[in-house]
């Protein structure tokens, strides 16, 4: 709900003119580039001190990924990812450009934001299903270790 709630002010952003002012204003650019990668390090650096799925017990990772941290996480990698900036404001807002008409434009919009809810969800229920399968921690707990080992601060 959050990533998709997230996505969804991003594609009324975008439509509304968002990217218009990004490329209009060359120095705002370069703010947001300098922005993304201090997040990007910032989101690096926390995954990098996060508990390992491969060497902690299921009830420890889920002391750590509280409701309110899963959320604030999301809402940054969300809201803050360059990445996900670039995909709604810029080939989103874009796109919009396309359309002059208000009607067409509000078309457009929700028919992202719906693509982007049925996303959402798609992942969530893919994720609820990995959940129900038996032994699903040692199946994640498995991938994980399928990853080289980078040595823990």
């Amino acid at each position: 709900m959050t990533a998709a709630l997230s996505d969804t002010i991003l594609i009324s952003g975008a439509v509304l003119g968002v990217s218009v002012v990004l490329l209009t204003v060359p120095m705002l650019k370069v703010i947001i580039t300098i922005l993304g990668i201090l997040f990007l390090i910032k989101m690096g650096w926390h995954s990098w001190r996060a508990p390992v799925l491969s060497q902690t017990s299921e009830n420890e990772t889920r002391r750590y990924w509280t409701l309110p941290r899963r959320v604030g996480h999301t809402l940054r990698a969300s809201l803050l990812n360059p990445h996900a900036i670039m995909d709604t404001v810029i080939v989103i807002g874009g796109g919009s450009v396309m359309y002059s008409r208000p009607d067409d434009k509000l078309a457009y919009a929700i028919a992202a934001m719906l693509v982007s809810w049925m996303w959402f969800v798609a992942l969530s229920l893919a994720g609820r299903l990995l959940v129900e399968l038996p032994h699903s921690f040692r199946l994640l707990k498995g991938f994980n270790d399928l990853a080289p080992e980078v040595p823990r601060l």
